[in-house]
């Protein structure tokens, strides 16, 4: 009985089943290609010596500084969303609107960590750091 109600359900609804259907393929399609977007390598051009350096946004930009990035004891270069950028690809810098930046201090000086008044979606940094 149960089974019949079944197939009567879906041969009522079958136009609207294959329309939510196809919505919800598309959307996840354009869910897969917002997230296919590249991070965006954001680094350091400051004293990594310095909390308030490390801690400035208009530091963080695109264009490299000629470090290896390997270790953890001193700012060097980040990943962040796209959404979290600000300016022309190639020379954009860190969003303050969305990524707020605290400076954890090291042995030799300070690495970048999320601050509390991050207000990104996404709000996530990957942070790679230097010796």
């Amino acid at each position: 009985m149960a089974t019949k109600k079944v197939v009567t359900f879906i041969k009522q609804y079958f136009f609207m089943l294959a329309l939510a259907a196809t919505f919800i393929g598309f959307s996840a399609f354009k869910f897969v290609d917002s997230k296919i977007q590249s991070d965006v390598t954001l680094y350091f051009h400051g004293d990594p010596t310095d909390e308030d350096d490390v801690k400035n946004p208009s530091l963080w930009t695109e264009e490299t500084n000629g470090e290896t990035c390997e270790g953890d004891q001193l700012a060097c270069a980040m990943e962040v969303d796209p959404s979290d950028a600000v300016g022309t690809e190639g020379q954009r810098e860190l969003n303050s609107a969305t990524i707020t930046l605290d400076a954890e201090e090291t042995d030799e000086g300070f690495i970048p960590t999320e601050g509390s008044g991050t207000t990104s979606p996404t709000g996530i940094i990957e942070s790679y750091n230097r010796d």
